[in-house]
C-alpha cells in the first residue's frame, strides 16, 4: 500500500512539472514571438526615418528651405531639422551647390 501512494504521488509530481514545464515553453514561445515584432518595427522605423532624411536632403539639394519643406510636407521644422542632421551624418551628402564648393543656404533660425 505504501509503495503504491508513492507512485501515486510520483506521478503527480511528473505530471505537474510537465505542465509547468510546457507553461515555460509556451510563454518562452510567446515571449521570442513578441521580440521578433519589437525588432521588425525598430527596423521598419529606422527604415522609414532613412528614406525621409534622404528625401529632405534631396529637397534641400534643390535649395528648398526647411520651412518651406515643412509647409510642403505638414511637418514642424524641428522634425525636418533632425532629419536633415540624420542626412547629413549619414553621408548623404546629395546637396549640389556643396558639391561644387558654394556656401550651403539655411532657412531663418535654422543650424548646419
Amino acid at each position: 500500500m505504501a509503495q503504491s501512494v508513492r507512485q501515486e504521488a510520483r506521478r503527480r509530481v511528473r505530471e505537474a512539472a510537465a505542465l509547468r514545464k510546457r507553461s515555460l515553453v509556451e510563454r518562452e514561445a510567446r515571449l521570442n514571438d513578441l521580440a521578433v515584432e519589437v525588432v521588425t518595427a525598430v527596423a521598419a522605423r529606422d527604415r522609414a526615418v532613412s528614406l525621409a532624411a534622404e528625401a529632405v536632403g534631396k529637397l534641400l539639394g534643390e535649395r528648398v528651405p526647411l520651412d518651406e519643406i515643412g509647409q510642403r510636407c505638414g511637418l514642424p521644422t524641428k522634425e525636418l531639422a533632425r532629419l536633415k542632421r540624420i542626412h547629413l551624418s549619414s553621408g548623404l551628402l546629395g546637396d549640389s551647390s556643396q558639391s561644387q564648393g558654394e556656401a550651403p543656404t539655411f532657412a531663418r533660425g535654422e543650424l548646419p
